[in-house]
């Protein structure tokens, strides 16, 4: 009978300590509903394929900012600013905004200056890369080269992004 109460304490006490680990934990392995949340090898399954556990969304890699310093008003400016901009389009800094997000391209009202989320439908990189669809010819218009892709990457990536004014 000793052996028989000493197996039952020992399975009672197994059983508590299998409880009280299996609560401990800060509960970042939780899903929304308590349980515990998928696992990919790097900590909760964010389904990005990353190692890190983060889940992308850091915020905007390119800003409106940016762009009006890096590329607008370097290359844009000479007949963008000013009183009478052309195409009706300023990119001066109090305009830009509101002269380009989610406005008819002039050249073919068929597309938006910027369609946020969609740059390859949005007329500004149409016209900066010379895209067949475009009525006149590829941006800049003054006679020097173009703007290098490096540069349409950055405005393709902000309207990607939703282009924000930021």
């Amino acid at each position: 009978m000793a052996i028989k109460v000493k197996l039952v304490s020992l399975l009672i006490l197994s059983a508590a300590l299998m409880t009280w680990s299996g609560c401990s934990g800060d509960g970042s392995t939780l899903g929304p509903d308590g349980t515990p949340a998928a696992m990919d090898d790097d900590g909760p399954d964010d389904d990005n394929g990353d190692t890190n556990g983060d889940d992308g969304d850091s915020g905007p890699t390119v800003t409106l900012t940016q762009l009006k310093t890096d590329v607008f008003s370097v290359r844009c400016g000479p007949c963008h600013l000013g009183s009478a901009p052309s195409g009706n389009m300023s990119l001066a800094a109090d305009f830009i905004y509101a002269d380009v997000f989610d406005v008819s391209a002039v050249g073919n009202s068929n597309f938006k200056r910027i369609a946020p989320g969609d740059p390859d439908n949005s007329y500004i990189v149409m016209k900066l890369r010379g895209d067949s669809r475009i009525v006149g010819g590829q941006m800049p218009l003054d006679g020097t080269a173009p703007i290098p892709e490096e540069d349409i990457a950055k405005v393709a990536t902000w309207i990607e992004e939703g282009a924000l004014d930021n």
